[in-house]
C-alpha cells in the first residue's frame, strides 16, 4: 500500500521523489503498452484496449522468479 506521506521534509528532495515516482510509473505503463498486444480493436465504448498490471505485480513476479533460480 503506497505512503501517504513524503520520505523528506525538504521541499526539492520531496519534489524530485514525486517526478522520479511519475516517471517510473509511465515508463512500466509504456513498456507493457509496446509489448503486450492488444485485446480488442478500438471502439469509443468498452473494455480497456491494454490489461496493465501493477509494479508491485511486476515487481512480485521477477523477484520470486529470481528467488526461485537462487534458492532451489
Amino acid at each position: 500500500m503506497p505512503s501517504s506521506s513524503l520520505p523528506c521534509k525538504r521541499r526539492a528532495a520531496d519534489q524530485l521523489y514525486l517526478v522520479c515516482s511519475m516517471l517510473a510509473h509511465n515508463l512500466s505503463r509504456e513498456l507493457q503498452m509496446r509489448t503486450a498486444p492488444k485485446r480488442r480493436g478500438t471502439k469509443p465504448i468498452g473494455p480497456a484496449i491494454f490489461e496493465l498490471e501493477t509494479l508491485g505485480t511486476i515487481r512480485d513476479r521477477l523477484l520470486r522468479r529470481a528467488d526461485r533460480l537462487t534458492n532451489p
